[in-house]
């Protein structure tokens, strides 16, 4: 009599059942690697049929390169294994367990792998925003720091030199201890509003003297959490030159009063030379016209 389990467990309908809608592959092999069982949704992705595996080598349906052997070679000797196994632009995550016989001894392999090319795309995405993210802040001379809930889990080189502390001590504490007590409030609310601007402040340097520098922040997606990037910039070179050109502007100022005042005092002694020459004029043409009138008096 015809056992209907034996006939539904090879069969890709009850199988498709089983697991309606999951991206998976199921494979069984013995000790030779002969695909001995075979379904799953995701074979015809790979461009093949489960009838048309049974009764070949595993390699048919995942090459050397795709990474599977090892894990293979490990089942095979008892082992179970889990890992990545990537094959026709797919990535699937494995799971391999030796199939055991009454006795314990290995007969195969059974095989359960998931469609994560998604996934695998995704974090691949992030790991090379994250090195990008790295390359950037290395070499910028600006301090960076990623905080998560105000922690800092990350800093760059330059935030590290500006402190005079190796980076790794950065690491588990809180951002907002790098700055004065009295300006912490301030900073926290500016952080999380999210606000593009830049605020004003100052940091504590590697000699232990506070210096002016300027903090931003923007959010940044970070292992699945959002996180907080905080630049720091020191503006001690820009805090000086502005001091230096306020005092010119100081010293322009005073100089242009000095002048004001000189010339008003001119515009004064102009005034009254003007004046005084009128009035001598003025005596001139009396004292003639006097001389005018004895003349003719004596005549």
């Amino acid at each position: 009599m015809t056992d209907p389990w034996s006939e539904s467990l090879h069969s890709k309908e009850f199988w498709d059942q089983v697991f309606p809608s999951a991206s998976l592959i199921l494979f069984a092999i013995d000790q030779e690697g002969i695909l001995r069982f075979v379904s799953g949704r995701e074979i015809e992705q790979l461009g093949r049929r489960p009838q048309e595996l049974t009764g070949k080598s595993l390699l048919e349906l995942f090459p050397e390169e795709s990474g599977i052997s090892e894990g293979v070679q490990r089942a095979q000797k008892g082992e179970k294994y889990r890992g990545p196994v990537s094959v026709a632009g797919l990535v699937f995550d494995f799971s391999l367990n030796p199939i055991l016989d009454l006795n314990g001894k290995v007969l195969g392999v059974s095989g359960v792998g998931t469609d994560i090319t998604s996934e695998a795309r995704m974090e691949m995405q992030v790991r090379e925003s994250e090195e990008r993210f790295r390359i950037l802040s290395e070499a910028t001379a600006e301090g960076v720091a990623i905080t998560k809930g105000g922690t800092i889990v990350d800093a760059n080189i330059s935030l590290a030199g500006m402190l005079g502390v190796p980076s790794y001590k950065l690491l588990g504490t809180s951002v907002l201890n790098l700055f004065p007590a009295e300006s912490q409030e301030e900073l926290r609310s500016h952080l999380a509003s999210g606000e593009p601007q830049l605020m004003e402040t100052r940091l504590r340097s590697k000699n232990s003297n506070w210096f002016p520098a300027e903090v931003g922040s923007r959010p940044l997606p970070f292992h699945d959490q959002e996180a907080l990037v905080v630049t720091i910039r020191d503006i001690t070179a820009r805090k000086k030159a502005e001091d230096l050109i306020q005092k010119k502007n100081d010293e322009l100022n005073s100089i242009n009063a000095e002048l004001q005042s000189a010339n008003d005092k001119l515009r004064d002694a102009y005034s009254r030379l003007r004046d005084a020459h009128q009035k001598r004029k003025s005596i001139e043409e009396q004292l003639i016209l006097a001389e005018k009138r004895a003349s003719l008096g004596t005549m």
